[in-house]
């Protein structure tokens, strides 16, 4: 067999290894808040989902217009919206070998898609109906084209880098950063080999790539506007940015004793291989490279230091620099030995964070709340559910009139949804409590009250659970993995 061919082999191997650990346990984990949240907004009628978009998501629309045509053709169930996500996280395998092999080298472009296979971070986010593996798929195109354009700046492939550029931007505000990390890189090699060929096709293709975003910075303004009552983000979250490309997010919650010794190993493995691919910073390349995995999580950290709010899966994109440069560092590896033992440390680390992932880790469970709570309601209960939850609550339960958002609910109307907006709903301590919990009770005559909390720590200090603990017998309170449930008898006072 030719090496050609066992490489193109490999590869096959290598996706299908990608879709394996990508479909296993598809379904497992319930549908949390954010993930009803979008899939809400793909009822809207076509014409509305932009105002839809706009006034629940701090994020542009492209990939909201994408699944909508996606639904209407394959479905609308949870399934086939976690599709969407996973045909764009497959696709974005095989992107990484095209890297490697037209930019590094063709053994280290199937290291990176081997990485990219079985990584825990892509796999967390291929399995939620979310943007980000379509950021990944078109910021990867944004770099093959961008590193086609630096190394011949030709006119297709200057056009291509721009529309794959601006639709990841269209995707997410983050993508905004790469071109800032682009622009320096570009500008780095100016300086170091004080050639100025290509500036004047360069500044084109920033000049579009302004003129085309512009229409989205007044988005991105009202977007931010949210956050900044909110407290900065800790320094801490720098260190999980990085611990995610390599352990997932899902790793960093409920982190035992036991876990410890594989965090100690993918430290030691994927630093010791990191340095040893600083061997080759001379080439522009790596250089590039380590910007992009660098700079863009620090720029994109600095900014939302700015307006309030950290999105850490927002930089998914700088993840391929860090791939890359494994796959370079592994394929540098003369002795065979070493090699293996590399490759087998590496792949250990993803098993075991995928292991965590998969049996252990836990997204809120609206599932099971919302089953449990249909199944035991009984005829004039009331159901009160807390502010930024009713998306993942009303996706299973069916919208009753015993259901009561606290103080304002998102319901599929875009009416409601603008004066949710324009609300402060995280914030009921400026209710009346007589008016948001008695009030409702006495008009539907309710002999019980279920109160329902997820998205957030349960605090026994809240104004509403202190006006209900106080005046009413607790009867039952349930956890379904960050859902809280209690049910109290109204007819039994505790004053």
């Amino acid at each position: 067999m030719k090496k050609k061919d066992l490489y193109l082999l490999l590869l096959i191997l290598i996706v299908l290894l990608g879709a394996l650990l990508r479909l296993f346990y598809i379904m497992h984990h319930s549908v949390w808040h954010d993930e009803a949240t979008r899939i809400s907004i793909l009822k809207f009628r076509l014409d509305e989902l932009s105002s839809a978009v706009r006034i629940r998501t701090s994020t542009p629309p492209l990939n909201y217009y994408l699944a909508y045509f996606w639904s209407r053709l394959i479905g609308h169930s949870d399934l086939s919206l976690r599709l969407y996500s996973f045909a764009f996280s497959m696709l974005s395998i095989p992107l990484f070998y095209l890297i490697g092999l037209r930019f590094l080298s063709r053994q280290a472009g199937l290291i990176a898609s081997f990485l990219a296979a079985i990584s825990p971070f892509y796999v967390y986010y291929s399995q939620e109906f979310s943007e980000y593996s379509l950021l990944l798929f078109l910021s990867l195109l944004s770099l093959y084209f961008f590193l086609s354009f630096i190394r011949r700046p030709l006119a297709l492939t200057g056009l291509l880098y721009v529309l794959c550029s601006l639709l990841a931007f269209y995707t997410h505000y983050y993508a905004g950063v790469m071109f800032v990390v682009q622009n320096i890189f570009f500008l780095l090699l100016i300086l170091l080999r004080r050639k100025r060929s290509g500036l004047k096709s360069w500044l084109l293709t920033q000049l579009a790539l302004l003129l085309f975003c512009t229409p989205f910075i007044s988005r991105l303004f009202f977007a931010t506007s949210f956050y900044t009552a909110s407290p900065r983000p800790p320094l801490i979250n720098l260190f999980f940015s990085f611990g995610a490309f390599v352990f997932a997010y899902s790793y960093f919650k409920g982190i035992t004793i036991i876990m410890i010794p594989f965090l100690i190993m993918a430290l030691a493995t994927y630093g010791l291989l990191y340095i040893h691919s600083l061997r080759f910073l001379r080439d522009s390349r790596v250089l590039f490279l380590n910007l992009h995995l660098f700079l863009s999580v620090l720029l994109a950290f600095a900014v939302s230091w700015l307006v309030h709010n950290y999105v850490l899966r927002g930089v998914i994109f700088a993840s391929a620099g860090l791939y890359l440069l494994i796959g370079l560092a592994l394929s540098r590896i003369r002795r065979p030995a070493v090699f293996i033992i590399a490759l087998v440390m590496v792949s250990a680390v993803s098993a075991a964070s995928l292991f965590h992932y998969y049996f252990i880790f836990q997204k809120e469970d609206w599932r099971s709340a919302a089953g449990y709570i249909e199944v035991n309601l009984q005829e004039y209960d009331t159901v009160m559910v807390y502010p930024g939850t009713l998306s993942g609550f009303y996706h299973y339960f069916p919208e009753k009139g015993c259901v009561r958002g606290i103080p304002l609910g998102y319901a599929n109307d875009l009416d409601m949804l603008r004066q949710a907006a324009n609300a402060s709903v995280m914030d009921i301590s400026r209710y009346n409590m007589d008016e948001l919990v008695a009030m409702p009770l006495a008009e539907r005559h309710s002999r019980r009250l279920w109160v329902v909390t997820g998205h957030q720590e349960y605090d026994p200090e809240d104004p509403l659970m202190s006006y209900v603990a106080e005046r009413y017998q607790l009867v039952e309170q349930r956890d379904f993995s960050a859902v809280q449930v209690f049910l109290f008898d109204l007819d039994t006072s505790v004053i």
